[in-house]
């Protein structure tokens, strides 16, 4: 059984509140949890924000729960785990962030092909255009020479 540490949406809607849960990862995101070891409130500022059993917490880290990304933040941010811990829920954070990033300028660079080729098709049909009316002025005076009978 894989556990992690994550949290649980409470709450109506446009008022978010969460609980900081620890559950079979297999389970849904708002379904059964093993314990429930602290709460964030998202809109609230100071000490009230985010209040968590940091032994509770140490506990599961210590049994081998992997904390989402979230999660992982806060704790970092208390300074719960091991040295150890903390260092691999970074790295998780930074594989994370490196993963959006390279998708964002993934689509970035699709869109600067996208528009370059777009350029490219422009800058072709104006040198068609210009070659067609070339050619078009080059017919008329000959035209106009031919002595009409």
């Amino acid at each position: 059984m894989s556990v992690a540490i994550r949290l649980a949406r409470r709450g109506r809607k446009k008022l978010p509140f969460y609980h900081v849960i620890v559950t079979d990862s297999r389970n849904s995101r708002d379904g059964r949890f093993i314990e429930k070891i602290g709460h964030f409130n998202p809109l609230t500022d100071g000490d009230d924000r985010l209040t968590l059993k940091a032994d509770r917490a140490v506990h599961w880290l210590n049994v081998g729960a992997k904390p989402s990304a979230t999660v992982g933040k806060m704790l970092i941010g208390l300074g719960v785990g091991t040295d150890k811990q903390r260092a691999d829920m970074q790295k998780v954070i930074d594989l994370r962030k490196n993963a959006i990033q390279a998708r964002l300028k993934k689509e970035a660079d699709a869109k600067a092909a996208e528009a370059a080729a777009a350029k490219a098709a422009e800058d072709a049909a104006a040198a068609e255009a210009a070659a067609a009316e070339a050619a078009a002025a080059a017919e008329a005076p000959a035209a106009e020479e031919q002595p009409s009978a």
